[in-house]
């Protein structure tokens, strides 16, 4: 019996009690890897705002067997579920691309993966996660002094504090008029 992936051969001799002689042939290939994932990206950047798409986009590959479908899990509603899957078609690799949406997925961190099978089942879940934030939320500013009163003084010190969901404050300007 093969033991190891490729291409055999085949071949039954037969004689039966008169002497006569029956020759058959075939071949047979076993296939025991799965399918590949040789890129896989978003064009989140990291962070991208609450009802976006960001696009995912892998490419797959299994040269013995060729690609059969893959499946698209995103965890936007709590715990990971597909939420697309795709046929190859007749071929050996390619790109599967798609879009992910972040409506009303505000102040999170979400991951998305995909897993292949080849024609003969074999299956590449192996894929680890891409992950990506989404805020929508304005910083928080709050004035600590001057407060709404009257000062009998004029050097006025500015005193704020800031907070945001996902990162911190890069610049706070104050003006008075």
């Amino acid at each position: 019996a093969p033991g190891t992936e490729g291409t055999y051969n085949l071949k039954i001799n037969m004689s039966n009690s008169d002497g006569i002689n029956g020759v058959t042939s075939t071949s047979f290939e076993v296939d025991t890897t799965p399918p590949k994932h040789y890129f896989s990206s978003d064009d989140s950047g990291g962070m991208v705002d609450d009802g976006s798409e960001v696009n995912v986009s892998t490419f797959w590959n299994d040269s013995r067997a060729g690609l059969k479908f893959g499946e698209l899990y995103f965890n936007g509603s709590g715990g990971f579920q597909q939420v697309g899957s795709f046929g190859f078609g007749d071929v050996s690799e390619d790109w599967y691309n798609t879009t992910v949406s972040t409506d009303s997925l505000n102040g999170r961190n979400y991951c998305w993966y995909m897993k292949a099978n080849d024609e003969v089942g074999n299956l590449n879940d192996s894929m680890g996660y891409h992950c990506f934030d989404v805020d929508g939320e304005a910083p928080i500013v709050s004035v600590e002094s001057p407060s709404n009163t009257t000062y009998n003084f004029s050097d006025i010190y500015v005193n704020v504090s800031t907070s945001d969901v996902l990162t911190s404050a890069d610049t706070v300007l104050a003006q008075i008029d």
